[in-house]
C-alpha cells in the first residue's frame, strides 16, 4: 500500500503524480483553445479522461481512502494498469494532434504546444509504469522489459508513419506510378503495424506462454520481414515525395517515420535473436 498524506507528496511517486497532473491539465487546456472538432475530439477526450481519473487516484492516495477500498487486487496493480491505459490514450491523442498540425486552427502555437505537452504526459505515464513494474500483473510485466519497450516504440512509430501518409495524400492521379508507389508504402506500413499490434496483444495477455517457443520464432521472423518491407516502402515513398499530394511536409514526415520504424524493427530483430539464442529451428 503506498504512503499517504505529506509522506506521499514528498515521495518519488507522489512528485511524479503531481507533475503528470500538471502536464495533463495543460495538454487538454491547450487542446481546447486550439480547437477540437471532428477527429481532434479524441485528443481532448483522451487528455481529459486521463487527467480526471489520475486526479481522483491522487486524491484517494493522499487522504488514504484506498486503505478502505477492496478492489480484489492490490491497488498498486490497479494504478499500474491506469498508467498503461493513460499512456496509450495520451500517446494516441498526441499522434492525432501531430498529424493535423495547424490545419483548421487559428491558434497554431497552442496546437503545437498541446502536441508537445501531450507527448510529454504520455512519456511521464510510461515512466510511472516503469516505477511500478514490480506491481504489474504478470502478463503486463512484458511492457517494462527491453523487448516490450521496443515493441511499443515499433507500434507507435508505425502508426505515425501510415497516419501521416494518409494525411499527406497518397493519390497522385489515375494510372500514375506515384499512386502505385505510395499505395504500396501505405499498405506495407499498415500491414506491418497491424500484425505487430497483434503480437503485442498476445504478449500482454500472456497467450505467448501457451503457444510456446514457436511464438518467439514467429516474432523474430516477422521483425525481419517488417524491416525489409518497411525499408523498401520508405525508399519507394522517398522517390515520390515531390509528385503531388495534399501536404509535402506530411509526406516527408511520413517517410522519416517510415525509416525510423525500419530501424526499430531491425533493433527488435537483433534483441529477439540475442534473447532467444538460436531462434530459428534447425
Amino acid at each position: 500500500m503506498p504512503a499517504s498524506g505529506g509522506e506521499y507528496l514528498t515521495s518519488k511517486d507522489g512528485i511524479l503524480k503531481v507533475v503528470i497532473i500538471i502536464f495533463g491539465v495543460i495538454s487538454f487546456a491547450l487542446t481546447t483553445v486550439s480547437g477540437y472538432r471532428g477527429a481532434l475530439g479524441w485528443p481532448f477526450a483522451a487528455f481529459l479522461m486521463s487527467w480526471v481519473i489520475t486526479l481522483f487516484v491522487f486524491f484517494f492516495i493522499l487522504v488514504n481512502l484506498i486503505s478502505k477500498m477492496d478492489c480484489g487486487v492490490p491497488f498498486e496493480a490497479v494504478d499500474f494498469c491506469f498508467s498503461f491505459i493513460f499512456f496509450v490514450f495520451c500517446m494516441s491523442g498526441s499522434i492525432v494532434l501531430s498529424i493535423y498540425g495547424c490545419s483548421g486552427s487559428k491558434n497554431c502555437d497552442e496546437r503545437i504546444a498541446a502536441t508537445i505537452f501531450g507527448f510529454l504526459t504520455a512519456i511521464l505515464y510510461f515512466v510511472e509504469m516503469y516505477f511500478h513494474k514490480d506491481n504489474a500483473p504478470e502478463p503486463l510485466k512484458y511492457l517494462t522489459k527491453v523487448n516490450g519497450i521496443v515493441k511499443i516504440v515499433v507500434v507507435t512509430l508505425g502508426c505515425i508513419a501510415f497516419a501521416l501518409l494518409v494525411a499527406g495524400g497518397y493519390h497522385c492521379g489515375r494510372d500514375s506510378p506515384c499512386t502505385s508507389g505510395r499505395t504500396f508504402a501505405l499498405a506495407t506500413y499498415i500491414i506491418c503495424w497491424s500484425v505487430s499490434v497483434i503480437f503485442l496483444l498476445i504478449y500482454i495477455t500472456g497467450l505467448n506462454e501457451k503457444i510456446g517457443g514457436s511464438f518467439a520464432t514467429a516474432d523474430f521472423v516477422w521483425a525481419v520481414f517488417s524491416f525489409v518491407f518497411c525499408l523498401t516502402a520508405s525508399i519507394v515513398l522517398a522517390c515520390y515525395i515531390d509528385s503531388g499530394g495534399w501536404s509535402r511536409s506530411r509526406l516527408i514526415a511520413a517517410d522519416v517515420f517510415g525509416f525510423f520504424t525500419t530501424v526499430a524493427y531491425l533493433i527488435e530483430a537483433i534483441l529477439l535473436k540475442k534473447s532467444s539464442g538460436s531462434i530459428l529451428p534447425s
